[in-house]
């Protein structure tokens, strides 16, 4: 009697281990279906150039403004403006 439970248990563990593992091989399956249909990356995001403007530091106030700027921070002694 023992015995046959044994084996029943051993073959629900069996099956629900077999439907485990299934599941987890069709989750890869559609993850590499979805990466194979993902669009390639666009060439004109990899070569993309940013704006950017060169900055000084003042010797007074600290603070960094565009590289000949017309004003500075807003101080009186502030020589950039």
């Amino acid at each position: 009697m023992f015995a046959k439970l044994l084996v029943l248990a051993a073959i629900l563990f069996a099956v629900w281990y077999g439907a485990r593992w299934i599941a987890r091989v069709d989750a890869a399956r559609k993850r590499w279906e979805a990466a194979k249909q993902a669009p390639a990356p666009d060439e004109a995001h990899a070569s993309r150039v940013v704006d950017a403007t060169e900055t000084v530091k003042c010797r007074i106030c600290h603070a960094y403004v565009a590289a000949g700027a017309t004003q500075g921070c807003g101080r009186a002694d502030c020589p950039t403006g």
